[in-house]
């Protein structure tokens, strides 16, 4: 609900996870370029690429900034880089296994999950802060990603059109990209057969209709009160550029006021951060209280609280964007009661999980229920899917399947 100049041979060791050690400064390792890719990672990955400067970037691999810039001639490069780089692997290897069987592709996909724990985040917080020709450049290996997957599943499923395939496919890769959301670890052989097991669950879901022809998001009519237009609008744009790329100016012409203005309504652009990220904590709690009141059994209400969330990520997909993204701007205060709500959140769920099927309990029912929530969470924002008639319905069926 989660960064002088003479030859040596002296080297960071980079680990399975992609993190790397610090090399001393004064030395020029051959794989300089492979050290600041990785050490980028881990913190982009651990503060976001709005909470770390250059000058933090050079001395995490004990190099002066004119050295970084030999390889990458500003953060933006860097991180498009980053994020290239770390997907190209998987890319390549479904290309190789074309029209490969499901369960090739899916061990593929459980060997690059668990050595690359890191990217999903990576994927769904930091592209947006790309260039567009990297954007443009990610999307085609996303793209050809899901097309591998999809095309692995279209022989076992001829009951289902090409874009309920394709739904599938976005769902398998979720699963994997999952692992990247917490932190709880089981032996590799078990994680690995934990994931892979979930997955083939996302392939077997019941025969469900998805409209190729998409609807458009419906343009929302704009409140009365000035204040709700500002959270609204400032929502939005925090989403689709990041917290730090938007001002006070940017949402005030938006809503069609001057930025001095916006102060008339709200104290700071933290504000309309604080208040869109409390009220998404809301939502999600009355969507847990209405399924735990209107429910006899723990599985009626996993099933009822997991549409609630589809129907939430749905109407509020930018808001789910600030859920994942945008936390760490807020103030301690607000950060420690925006991670104390999502936790409770997700412990309701693996709670329900762990009492409707006793087999599954501790960290295995807490890891099926991260799939599901980033399997919504994921498939929300592909706007094509989203905007696809009988997408919450195939939606449900998928979490159903999975969290039985």
């Amino acid at each position: 609900m989660d960064l002088c100049d003479q030859e040596s041979e002296e080297a960071a060791v980079v680990d399975a996870m992609g993190t790397s050690a610090k090399t001393p400064r004064g030395t020029r390792p051959r794989n300089r370029r492979a050290l600041i890719v990785a050490a980028a990672a881990d913190l982009f990955y651990e503060r976001g690429y709005e909470g770390v400067n250059i000058a933090e970037l050079a001395d995490a691999v004990g190099v002066g900034r004119s050295a970084l810039y030999r390889h990458f001639p500003n953060k933006q490069d860097l991180l498009g880089n980053v994020i290239l780089e770390r997907i190209q692997p998987l890319a390549d290897q479904l290309h190789r296994h074309h029209y490969a069987p499901l369960a090739t592709i899916v061990a593929d996909l459980s060997r690059y999950a668990l050595s690359h724990r890191r990217d999903g985040v990576l994927w769904h917080r930091e592209a947006r802060h790309m260039t567009p020709g990297h954007r443009k450049a990610f999307q085609t290996q996303v793209d050809a990603i899901v097309q591998a997957i999809t095309r692995s599943l279209q022989p076992a499923r001829s009951d289902l059109s090409s874009r309920a395939c394709e739904l599938l496919a976005w769902a398998t890769l979720a699963v994997f990209l999952s692992a990247s959301f917490h932190r709880k670890e089981l032996p590799g052989e078990e994680f690995s057969s934990l994931l892979a097991d979930t997955a083939l669950r996302v392939a077997e879901v019941p025969p469900f209709e998805l409209d190729p022809a998409t609807r458009p998001d419906r343009s929302r009519l704009r409140p009365l009160s000035r204040k709700e237009a500002l959270i609204t609008t400032a929502t939005a744009l925090f989403a689709e550029r990041g917290y730090g790329s938007v001002s006070i100016d940017d949402i005030g012409k938006t809503v069609g006021i001057t930025g001095p203005s916006v102060y008339n309504h709200v104290a700071s652009k933290n504000e309309l951060l604080e208040t869109a990220i409390r009220r998404g904590g809301a939502h999600l709690m009355l969507g847990l209280d209405a399924a735990l009141t209107d429910s006899a059994t723990p599985s009626e209400a996993l099933h009822k609280l997991g549409r609630s969330y589809i129907d939430f990520a749905s109407a509020h997909y930018h808001l789910v964007t600030l859920l994942i993204s945008d936390s760490q701007h807020l103030t301690p205060s607000a950060l420690e009661e925006a991670v104390a709500t999502q936790r409770d959140y997700l412990s309701e769920w693996t709670h329900l999980l762990s009492q409707a099927t006793p087999r599954i309990q501790g960290t295995p029912a807490s890891i099926r229920v991260q799939s599901a929530i980033t399997i919504v969470n994921t498939t929300a924002r592909v706007a094509h899917l989203r905007q696809s008639p009988g997408y919450r319905t195939a939606i449900s069926a998928v979490l159903n399947q999975i969290l039985p």
